[in-house]
């Protein structure tokens, strides 16, 4: 009669091992799945700051070509305008050393015409 008790208390406490094995797989089933379902958020939240920052980092360069752009252009503007300048005084100078050389080679025909006209 002992035995009976001991199976049957044997028998009650392996279906209750069962039962717990049961309720702990089905348990970190769940808990499988919520953290798939977390990991697959993550994952989505990641790829999306990653977009997010990739549209950043692209607007800044975007940005920042643009102003070198313009800078560039202001600076060959501002450079143009100082050729032009510098050129327009070497061609007053040019004139100026032309005017010289002319009034210089007047004179001097001048004076070897007077000069001719006066033996």
């Amino acid at each position: 009669m002992i035995s009976k008790f001991y199976v049957k208390e044997g028998d009650i406490l392996r279906e209750e091992l069962i039962e717990s094995l049961i309720k702990v797989e089905k348990e970190a089933c769940e808990i499988e799945k919520e953290a798939k379902e977390n990991l697959k958020k993550v994952e989505k939240n990641f790829k999306q700051m990653m977009k997010e920052e990739e549209e950043m980092v692209l607007s800044n360069a975007q940005k920042k070509g643009k102003e070198m752009i313009e800078k560039a252009e202001k600076e060959a503007e501002e450079y143009a305008v100082h050729l032009k300048e510098e050129s327009s005084n070497i061609l007053k100078r040019m004139d100026n050393k032309y005017e010289d050389i002319k009034e210089e080679l007047l004179e001097k025909y001048k004076r070897e015409i007077i000069g001719f006209e006066g033996e």
